[in-house]
């Protein structure tokens, strides 16, 4: 919600500078424990997880795969829902499943890679030439990855296929941005 209001009050430049604090946030937290607890879990150890940063990253994730014109009317209907209000306690498997039923997607592995693991999805940049590089993409949560490359010649929107090895090619006089808005949590290695 911070995110959001930054959003509000600055457009999405300010909003982006909020979701990078978020990611910093948490690698700076070390990411060494999933953000759902288990039981016998300690106070110390839920807020260890940096658990409003990361729940910041997968909103902020879930917004992208969603896609504003879907996310923000959900997202307001439930916040809205009397079944959810604020003096009764709701569960991350009711966010979850309000979502995957509004969606009709399966947003599961999403949800899943946010909260249950401590993983950042790896991609791997080579160059080939001056104005060549491959690019790869492993640990991904869904097979079909919606993916941002800013270029010398603008921005390239793909789906990058998660479940094969096949590099994608990008051709660019300057070292290409992937995930220039920081969509994802992820790591970006350039070989």
């Amino acid at each position: 919600a911070e995110a959001l209001a930054m959003r509000e009050l600055g457009g999405e430049a300010a909003y982006d500078a909020q979701m990078l604090k978020y990611r910093f946030s948490t690698n700076m937290r070390g990411n060494t424990a999933p953000l759902v607890s288990h039981d016998g879990s300690t106070v110390k150890d839920v807020y260890k997880s940096g658990i409003y940063a990361k729940g910041a990253m997968l909103m902020h994730t879930l917004r992208y795969v969603i896609g504003d014109s879907l996310f923000f009317p959900m997202l307001k209907k439930f916040a809205t829902n009397v079944k959810y209000p604020y003096n009764q306690f709701f569960t991350t498997a009711d966010v979850e499943q309000f979502f995957i039923k509004e969606t009709g997607k399966n947003l599961s592995p999403i949800f899943n890679f946010y909260l249950n693991t401590t993983k950042e999805i790896e991609i791997n940049v080579y160059q080939l030439a001056s104005d060549r590089y491959n690019m790869t993409v492993s640990n991904a949560p869904i097979d079909s990855l919606p993916l941002d490359i800013a270029t010398d010649s603008g921005i390239i929107h793909t789906i990058m296929d998660a479940t094969i090895d096949k590099p994608f090619r990008i051709e660019s006089k300057t070292p290409p941005v992937i995930d220039p808005r920081g969509w994802y949590f992820r790591k970006i290695i350039f070989h």
